[in-house]
């Protein structure tokens, strides 16, 4: 009875560990993001704050460290980019604003008068998916015609 009882409670130790996602399976992908997407983006940073220009870029080890003084520079009201970043926010804000105030309430009409029993309601849903499926059946077209045997690009250049 002791050997039964041991044998649940190792059992009841492991599952745990079985139940666990492989998370060493993400490391190839943590990697290869790693190389494509953080290193260059700290190295674009660590550029940012050194005087590194056209001039000092060929002794780029020995560049003299600015800081954030660049950024305080370029985003003070005298600065370069000031204006534009200004009149940039302003758009995306109306921008947004003015989107949502429109879109909401015509999808939410929209997905109200479609959720009322009404004749020919399927084909009003079916012409409300349309925008979601033309562009999927165009993809799908387009690479058929690509790889068409015998007269198709790609058969045409493979078969070379």
């Amino acid at each position: 009875m002791a050997e039964v009882s041991r044998r649940g409670l190792i059992g009841r130790l492991r599952r745990p560990q079985l139940r666990r996602p492989p998370y060493w399976m993400m490391g190839p992908s943590l990697i290869l993001l790693g190389l494509i997407v953080f290193i260059p983006m700290l190295f674009a940073f660590w550029v940012s704050v050194t005087g590194l220009n056209q001039y000092t870029i060929s002794d780029w080890l020995h560049a003299p460290f600015v800081g954030l003084r660049q950024y305080v520079e370029t985003l003070s009201p005298q600065g370069a980019l000031f204006g534009s970043l200004m009149g940039s926010i302003k758009a995306s804000v109306i921008f947004s604003l003015a989107t949502t105030v429109v879109i909401v309430p015509v999808g939410l009409g929209a997905a109200l008068v479609y959720n009322e029993r009404f004749g020919g309601r399927s084909l009003f849903r079916a012409i409300a998916l349309l925008p979601y499926i033309i562009p999927t059946f165009v993809n799908a077209l387009v690479w058929r015609l690509l790889f068409e045997t015998g007269t198709g690009p790609i058969d045409i250049f493979l078969s070379d």
